[in-house]
């Protein structure tokens, strides 16, 4: 018998000491599985090991995940599961075969393939420090499962085809993602729906006039589609992750949205240049976005008119407000969605601040804002909003 047969055995061995019951968690509804499946493998944890690091089963039971997210094939365990002292000094020390089983048990009863645990997206790497531009979700702890090679630097077309890619779906539109390379936030369903209803605000332009919208930090095309669907003739994107771009690609392939993508040696060293091959709906840029306003600069006669400026970036998108109302059609005038993190003791004063500062720099134009949308929440006291800032036409044109 090889090393792999022994292990197998092994393991049904401890499966059978462990008392979780495939019949008896089966029946139970997913969530109620998933805690099934905890709560019999710790109270199969020999009393011993508990005593030897002064663990209780009680204590390990009361953090138990009581939520989950299934992507499939991907379970996310909540943010803090396993990560508690407690629960840290028993996966130290009940060894990788029964720490296997547990996990193995949990794919097999919620039909998945992989397993980690969610976690904030730092603002700076960890290892050098350095700000976290390309948003990886380094945090993410990955439990089960192959999710693919971890490539350090630019990623070559083999690295995208061996890498673990999940696919979700949202009023109807399909987003992709390398959840070891890119991040997912499905807190934002609400504004993509908002987005998909456009037009937002008076003066109102026909549901099909042709119009461009432009989204300054594109990510895995999570504004970009609805854009699309809200009946945006042409929608050009900025992003630098790699990963992200790929995922866009493989998002407007799953949603049969034309798309024509700029990378490295497509890209002209001019940042003035800006080509646009094609009737493709969707332009993506993967570059930096200080780029934008003059790549479209030398283009604009051959674009519908700019009405619609994304500006996602959280916490904060300050160092791309100026280029935005540059990109506003300056006949039509539009809309420059603004993402930003306010503290609730600090709203009132921060969105008059905002306002001041579109105002103070649209020149000869109209600035007033016309809706405040509140997403999610982002930290305890601090929501995710959305600011949807209307510029007029430039006067005296």
């Amino acid at each position: 018998m090889d090393g792999a047969g022994r292990a197998t055995d092994e393991a049904h061995t401890l499966l059978d000491m462990t008392g979780v019951s495939r019949s008896k968690v089966s029946s139970k509804a997913p969530k109620a599985r998933l805690q099934a499946i905890f709560a019999q493998w710790i109270n199969q944890i020999p009393v011993e090991i508990l005593e030897c690091i002064s663990v209780s089963r009680e204590h390990l039971q009361t953090a138990i995940p009581r939520t989950y997210t299934i992507y499939r094939p991907l379970l996310l365990l909540p943010k803090g599961t396993l990560q508690s002292p407690a629960w840290e000094e028993v996966w130290d020390v009940v060894g990788d075969i029964k720490k296997n089983y547990l996990l193995e048990n949990i794919a097999k009863a919620l039909d998945i393939t992989h397993i980690a645990i969610e976690s904030s997206v730092p603002l700076h790497d960890r290892e050098t420090a350095t700000p976290n531009v390309l948003r990886r979700p380094t945090g993410l702890r990955l439990l089960y499962g192959d999710f693919g090679p971890h490539v350090k630097g630019k990623p070559s077309a083999s690295a995208f085809d061996e890498a673990f890619w999940v696919t979700a779906k949202q009023h109807g539109l399909h987003q992709v993602w390398a959840p070891r390379y890119t991040m997912f936030s499905r807190g934002n369903i609400t504004e993509k729906k908002r987005i998909m209803d456009l037009p937002i605000a008076p003066p109102k332009p026909e549901r099909h006039e042709q119009t461009t919208a432009v989204d300054l930090y594109a990510g895995i095309g999570y504004f970009v589609f609805p854009y699309v669907r809200a009946g945006c003739t042409k929608v050009l994107c900025w992003e630098l992750n790699p990963w992200s771009v790929e995922g866009l690609r493989r998002g407007a392939m799953a949603n049969k949205i034309s798309c024509r993508f700029y990378r490295d040696e497509a890209l002209s060293d001019n940042a003035d240049a800006c080509p646009l091959d094609g009737d493709a709906t969707v332009v993506v840029f993967q570059e930096d976005n200080a780029n934008a306003e003059g790549r479209v600069s030398t283009v604009r006669h051959r674009l519908p008119p700019i009405r619609h400026v994304n500006c996602g970036l959280l916490p904060t998108a300050t160092a791309r407000w100026t280029d935005s109302i540059k990109l506003i059609d300056s006949v039509l005038g539009g809309w420059i969605h603004v993402h930003e993190t306010i503290h609730d003791r600090d709203w009132d004063t921060r969105v008059r601040d905002i306002v001041e500062f579109f105002s103070k720099h649209a020149d000869d134009r109209t600035v007033r804002c016309e809706h405040v949308e509140r997403v999610k929440s982002f930290a305890p006291g601090v929501t995710h909003c959305v600011l949807d800032i209307y510029l007029g036409p430039l006067q005296g044109l």
